[in-house]
């Protein structure tokens, strides 16, 4: 034997020896989570509800009680959360905005929002819920509507290093725990099941009703400000009079 293929073998041998410690050290984490995400009400004011379901790991249906959640949504440019209405309803649902929001400006000109929405397991269950909100769109010919979808969210959770510490394929880089944390993080993302984009169809404007609806608008201003100075006049007539 030549000492080409002894090389060979004692490198292939190393590289086996390696896969085996590396596999008898590490637990393969069976995951059965169900996420179900709903979008309610109509119009332009909505809400998202997350309904997240716990299977049994590893026949352990225990074992995620009380262990933190967090999901990571992205908005598109299309909608938007207001910080101040979520402020309100903190009690519901904690959510921390990772990105700034302008609640101004149009879907044109606006960029994806990240949000972070905190929970905890309860009775092998998670509700979490997220007001949101339609941009405006450029008004077209013909009108008609505009398709947003929302993407389904990205779930991490946290029950401490000693149960998910060695799960072999999650990732535990996530935007959950400072930068300078990351090895110390103790959020995993980790699969789940159910989860599926979310489509909602925004009306936009008609440009070809353009005269119609400022012919409409200077009307009802002109029509309005004369009632107004009607009532003024009235009023004051009557004041002179008593």
């Amino acid at each position: 034997m030549n000492a080409f293929n002894l090389h060979f073998i004692l490198k292939y041998c190393c590289i086996l020896l390696f896969l085996f410690v590396y596999y008898a050290t590490t637990t393969s984490c069976n995951f059965n989570i169900k996420l179900i995400q709903t979008l309610h009400n109509e119009g332009f004011h909505r809400n998202i509800t997350y309904d997240i379901d716990y299977g049994a790991y590893d026949g352990n249906k225990d074992w995620y009680e009380d262990c933190s959640v967090g999901l990571e949504q992205v908005l598109p440019g299309g909608l938007f959360a207001s910080p101040d209405e979520v402020e309100a309803l903190r009690y519901k649902t904690t959510t921390i905005f990772k990105s700034k929001v302008d609640i101004e400006i149009s879907a044109e000109v606006a960029s994806p929002i990240t949000l972070h929405l905190l929970g905890s397991v309860e009775s092998h269950k998670t509700f979490l819920s997220l007001p949101v909100h339609a941009r405006y769109h450029k008004s077209v010919a013909g009108g008609g509507y505009v398709s947003v979808d929302i993407p389904p969210p990205l779930l991490y959770i946290n029950c401490g290093p000693k149960k998910f510490g060695k799960c072999r394929g999650e990732s535990l880089v996530n935007s959950f725990c400072p930068k300078n944390l990351q090895n110390k993080c103790p959020w995993i993302q980790v699969p789940v099941g159910g989860g599926a984009p979310l489509s909602w169809k925004i009306p936009r404007g008609n440009t070809q009703h353009h005269d119609l609806v400022w012919f409409g608008t200077v009307a009802v201003v002109c029509f309005g400000s004369l009632y107004i100075l009607k009532e003024i006049h009235c009023h004051k007539t009557r004041q002179n009079k008593q």
